[in-house]
């Protein structure tokens, strides 16, 4: 009875420490290389540039979505076109 249970606490051991290094490792920075950018993480580039507006909104044809020309408006088209998403500019 005394081995199965030392046979258990060694193998908690393991798992515990497994647990611990693993997530020591990858809580850790990420390495860089030397041709990624130092702005790759921001996510801030990203909505600042979409941010500029098409002046197109959605019409639908040819069971198909499309873009038409529409001033102030902003097409979006999503799943090859069987979606879309107009918005007005800011």
């Amino acid at each position: 009875m005394s081995t199965r249970i030392v046979r258990i606490a060694g193998s908690m051991l393991v798992i515990a420490s497994f647990a611990l290094v693993s997530s020591a490792l990858l809580s850790s920075s990420p390495k860089r290389g030397p041709y990624e950018s130092a702005l790759a993480s921001s996510a801030a580039g990203m909505a600042i540039a979409a941010s500029s507006c098409n002046n197109k909104t959605c019409d639908f044809r040819l069971r198909k979505f499309t873009c038409v020309s529409a001033a102030g408006q902003n097409c979006q088209l999503f799943r090859g076109g069987s979606d879309c998403t107009p918005t007005t500019c800011s």
